[in-house]
């Protein structure tokens, strides 16, 4: 059997009403700043299994732990202490019975060492890059396209589907591609988008407003058929209609522009720092390429 770690093991015996069952420590909270004179390191605080302890050796215990339990502590102190007390007895039992020493056992740990020392190190690697404001800039310069930002008028006419139609009130695909295909024509003849939008689009928002949507940057959260047309027109420029699940929309370049350095540098920074950080991975990676000179040695079973 398996070894389970004890916090999620603990967690599925919260039972508020049944005290007779263990409980996993509060869910973690940030702590509240603290208030009122600080106990001093010698005052009895509380009895746990007979024993007093003093809110010294109270913080002394809480302190080994990491950040989620000392936040549970400060969110229910006698629940995380509970915890905490439970923790060590079964720990301690465990080794008493000598679990410590079946192959199980020592499998997990040493796989949980592995785990914890190489995630420290990966976020210390991740912490210790920073970028310049050189290299920054640089970045900025070179990936000037990724920062444009396209200010857009947009006109939608949507359309259900023919189970759906309700007494020919609402338009079906054909229509609605037929309306917004004539809206287009009048506005390449000369109408002004904004009146149109304003009478026709079925997007109320941007509709009161003639029709302006607002920007749409590369990286907004859109489909790519829709970031592909905005960003092929060139500005006072109309679209051909985008077909999207529900509707079909026009959309009108107002204008083109890119997001200052100062707008974006936290995102430059942040980015620099991620790029620095997967090619070192991938570096790590591929020095670590497993190269089989046995197939049959790695076919369908544990090596043996």
């Amino acid at each position: 059997m398996r070894y389970i770690f004890l916090i999620p093991l603990l967690c599925s015996f919260v039972a508020p009403a049944q005290t007779a069952q263990p409980s996993a420590p509060p869910k973690p909270a940030a702590a509240p700043p603290a208030t009122g004179p600080v106990t001093p390191d010698n005052k009895v605080v509380a009895t746990i299994d007979g024993k007093d302890y003093t809110a010294g050796e109270v913080r002394a215990l809480v302190d080994k732990f990491p950040p989620q339990i000392r936040s549970a502590f400060a969110q229910n102190p006698t629940r995380a202490l509970n915890f905490i007390f439970m923790m060590q007895y079964l720990a301690d039992q465990a080794q008493f019975h000598n679990l410590d020493k079946e192959k199980e056992f020592q499998q997990d740990f040493e796989y949980t060492r592995l785990n914890l020392l190489s995630q420290a190190e990966l976020n210390n690697y991740r912490n210790t890059y920073q970028p310049t404001y050189d290299e920054q800039q640089a970045y900025y310069n070179e990936h000037a396209a990724q920062y444009e930002q396209a200010h857009v008028k947009v006109i939608y006419i949507s359309f259900v589907s023919g189970a759906l139609k309700d007494a020919g009130k609402e338009l079906d695909e054909a229509g609605a591609k037929a309306k917004i295909e004539d809206l287009r024509r009048q506005i390449l003849a000369g109408a002004d988008f904004s009146k149109i939008a304003a009478e026709n689009s079925e997007d109320k928002a941007s509709a009161a407003k003639g029709g302006d949507f607002g920007i749409i940057t590369r990286v907004s959260p859109y489909p790519e058929a829709i970031k592909s047309t905005v960003f092929a027109l060139k500005e006072g420029e109309v679209s051909e209609p985008v077909r999207q699940p529900n509707g079909y929309y026009l959309f009108k370049l107002a204008k083109l522009d890119r997001q200052s350095f100062n707008d974006v540098q936290s995102k430059v920074f942040e980015q620099l720092k991620q790029d620095h950080f997967n090619q070192w991975v991938k570096g790590i990676e591929t020095r670590y390429d497993v190269n089989v000179k046995d197939p049959q040695f790695f076919a369908g079973h544990p090596p043996r």
